[in-house]
């Protein structure tokens, strides 16, 4: 390619570059003062809209997360206007990873056909970034179901006041569900006008082999041999397991944050919701931070294996602290916890993707999702059943345990990252 004579307004530096040994063809017969000629360099562009896409995509994933959590988190407001149980505001929380479990497999055969990549960010990363983005992308997009849990926080306590009159309670969520319309209607508009599936062309040699477009592609096997290779794929079902356990154990804490902090601090409904965003804002800290990290170390199991044991600490440390009489320290102990359990989130992406390559990322994500709803729905009905039933320290103490189990599951993962693989040989063989 003539980068001189190429449009360059698109795009913001070349990659990576490559060559092919048929950019040339060689005579048959070469005279005496024949000079080889150079293989012209192959050239990998990432487009400036990338950073569009990517933004566009973490608002979206943010009116979902936000809606999950936006009456758990003001539970005992809920349950006094409808007359109804605690159980069944869980339940608003729970019925979101059920349905996840059984239309993640349509969901994940149409985005696979279709390139349609708005469910998924480890899909969008490797769809438009470069190899040394590509982490730091998934980890904002990410970022954007982080937001989401955020504002699903913060926002229902200072909209919804704990007021005795009914008629004042049900005003207040009624103009809570006109901003959440409002908000979702917009960002649909600009989904529909401005998001776009996938680049011209691939921003790697990784996604030039398994991307969109490619002739293996092209001739990609079915849905369900991708479905096979990756149950087949110990080191994969290892991963499952434990991003299942990590992620089930802060769908549980979430879903019961009202509760367990309205018992040593009744009143707090706000600082409730601040505290669960104090969780998720240094969550999105650690998310962006694990990114960076394996943009330039690429150590995966490693990064793996460290922030989900300092989840497990986190855990621990929350589970004994809540009844210090100061919630200025549960609000440290849950930012603790929140950095490294949620900044967990877009480093099992990564790894799932680097697990399986060339398998599709919308595919490998898809079912550690799944995984995390299995688990999150055990979970959360544990924890409901122990805090009821025995005490928070019972349950906080049982959720700290399952992540020891999964800390030493991921410990049980080999390092076999094909994705970087991929880009090694390529670099080899195209110097």
């Amino acid at each position: 390619m003539d980068l001189k004579s190429s449009n360059t307004s698109e795009f913001t530096e070349p990659y990576i570059t490559s060559s092919k040994s048929t950019d040339f063809i060689k005579p048959k017969e070469e005279p005496d003062n024949f000079t080889p000629m150079v293989p012209k360099a192959e050239v990998y562009k990432v487009y400036k809209r990338r950073w569009a896409v990517l933004i566009l995509f973490a608002f979206y994933s943010a009116s979902n997360s936000m809606q999950w959590i936006q009456f758990s988190i003001i539970q005992n407001i809920v349950t006094k206007y409808y007359g109804v149980s605690d159980v069944w505001i869980d339940w608003t929380s729970m019925v979101y990873m059920i349905l996840y479990i059984p239309l993640i497999f349509p969901g994940s055969w149409f985005l696979d056909k279709m390139v349609f990549i708005l469910s998924l960010p480890a899909r969008l990363a490797a769809v438009w970034f470069g190899p040394d983005q590509v982490s730091f992308a998934c980890s904002v997009g990410v970022f954007g179901n982080q937001l989401g849990i955020a504002i699903g926080f913060v926002l229902p306590p200072m909209l919804v006041a704990n007021s005795d009159d009914l008629n004042v309670i049900g005003n207040d969520l009624q103009w809570m569900f006109n901003y959440v319309a409002g908000l979702t209607t917009v960002l649909f508009i600009l989904i529909v006008l401005f998001f776009q599936a996938k680049p011209p062309t691939p921003p790697s040699a990784a996604q030039k082999v398994a991307g969109p477009g490619s002739e293996e592609a092209e001739n990609q096997i079915t849905f369900m041999q991708s479905l096979k290779n990756l149950i087949t794929n110990v080191n994969y079902i290892l991963l499952l397991i434990s991003y299942g356990m990590n992620v089930g154990v802060f769908y549980a804490i979430s879903t019961l944050l009202n509760p367990v902090v309205l018992k040593y601090y009744p009143g707090h409904e706000i600082d409730t919701g601040r505290i669960g965003l104090s969780i998720v804002l240094s969550g999105m800290l650690g998310s962006v931070v694990s990114g960076i990290i394996l943009d330039k170390s690429h150590k995966f199991k490693e990064t793996t294996l460290g922030v989900y044991a300092f989840s497990m600490v986190g855990m621990w440390v929350f589970a004994f602290t809540l009844d210090t009489g100061s919630i200025v320290v549960v609000y440290i102990t849950a930012s603790l916890l929140g950095f490294f359990m949620t900044g967990y989130l877009p480093v099992g992406f990564e790894f799932a993707a680097e697990l399986t390559f060339p398998e599709p990322e919308g595919t490998s994500s898809g079912l550690l999702n799944a995984s995390s709803q299995v688990f999150g729905i055990i979970f959360t009905s544990m924890y409901s059943w122990l805090l009821s039933d025995f005490s928070d320290v019972v349950a906080n103490v049982t959720m700290a345990i399952m992540l020891i189990v999964g800390t030493i599951i991921t410990a049980f993962i080999s390092s076999d990252l094909r994705r970087q693989n991929a880009q090694i040989n390529d670099k080899q063989q195209n110097p």
